[in-house]
């Protein structure tokens, strides 16, 4: 054999180890993104730790991605790694990322907000966030309207209450929640729901010929702080391994406390849904839960998601601190349909974008 030739087959060796390794490290992937799918049938209470994988799904997906890629334009035969491991996982891909063509909502469609307000963000100059927030909730012209941190009783919490009245909205406020709906209410009382840090509301409606159970909820918050954010935000800029790490420790110790206690709430609203179930339901809020987890997995069990079912894209709506997430949701019961889901970016006076759909009763 020539020395060519015995150069020729020691390259197309390299060549085949090197796309081996390849295919074992996309194999891995693709396994560690199924796993991750199915942590959300953990409970966090029991399982602290695994129960915060989901927030690794976006990342494993990507590099699943990128695999595709590679394999596209190296050796395409072995793109099937990735097509059929995201194919496996397809439901929460599109939760994380919804693909909808675009659908006008029928005249009759009612529109809802649900914003987290950052109690008017009033440690901004002059207060300035505050008066634009409330701004957009009264030039939004939704007809029902979740607000979470809202601050009844504070100076701006007033200023709101007195527009909206002008406006012709009704409210029930409870717990730093407000529901105001141009829809009458059925009933004087709201229902208090899983009051164990932050909590939830509920009430009906009525549109003159059925009712529907408004609950608006804010989950239990991370409680990671401002500094810890900018720290950990800081150590993965800086490839600072013992800031990292350090910082790292803090943040996953307070994801699992507030998990095992979003739980709590989340199955003692569940527990409501299915109470009522045969009722028209619009469930929204502040559920600081990405698409991949025990939260999200539970309503969505009961209920449908109008992100999935008419949004577009990724859905952030949380927008401080480096922390891109979609942790702000709208749930509508089976027998509602949904319209034009959207996050408004525009929106910019709170830590929160505020997220919008039109549903018909």
């Amino acid at each position: 054999m020539s020395i060519t030739a015995t150069e020729t087959n020691f390259r197309r060796g390299l060549r085949r180890l090197w796309i081996s390794c390849l295919a074992g490290a996309n194999a891995a992937t693709v396994i560690l993104l199924w796993a991750v799918c199915l942590t959300v049938y953990l409970e966090p209470s029991v399982h602290p730790r695994l129960a915060q994988a989901g927030l690794l799904f976006p990342v494993l997906l990507v590099i699943n991605l990128g695999f595709m890629v590679l394999w596209l334009v190296t050796s395409w035969r072995w793109v099937v790694i990735s097509v059929v491991g995201m194919a496996v996982c397809l439901s929460p891909i599109l939760d994380y990322w919804s693909i909808n063509f675009p659908s006008h909502a029928p005249d009759n469609a009612k529109l809802v907000m649900s914003y987290n307000i950052h109690y008017f963000d009033v440690d901004s100059a002059e207060c300035l966030d505050g008066y634009r927030t409330i701004g957009f909730i009264c030039e939004s012209n939704a007809d029902i309207i979740c607000l979470q941190e809202y601050a009844e009783h504070s100076s701006m919490g007033e200023l709101l209450n007195s527009k909206l009245d002008s406006l012709g909205y009704k409210r029930r406020c409870l717990n730093n929640l407000m529901i105001a709906s141009r829809l009458p209410f059925v009933g004087e009382e709201a229902l208090t729901l899983c009051d164990n840090g932050n909590g939830g509301i509920a009430c009906r409606v009525s549109d003159g010929n059925d009712t529907l159970m408004v609950i608006n909820v804010h989950l239990r918050s991370n409680l990671i702080s401002t500094e810890e954010k900018r720290n950990y935000s800081q150590a993965l800029e800086d490839k600072d391994e013992h800031l990292l790490k350090s910082s790292g420790r803090i943040v996953l110790s307070r994801l699992m406390v507030a998990a095992a206690k979003r739980q709590e709430q989340t199955d003692s609203i569940c527990r409501l849904v299915e109470k009522i179930k045969g009722e028209r339901i619009l469930l929204c809020g502040d559920m600081n839960d990405t698409p991949v987890s025990y939260t999200y997995h539970r309503f969505s069990t009961l209920l449908k998601n109008t992100w999935r079912e008419s949004g577009w894209g990724a859905g952030i709506s949380f927008n401080r601190e480096g922390f891109p997430v979609h942790i702000d949701h709208i749930f509508v019961s089976e027998d509602i349909a949904s319209f034009e889901a959207r996050v408004d970016r525009t929106a910019k006076s709170s830590d929160h974008y505020p997220i919008l759909v039109r549903i018909q009763l």
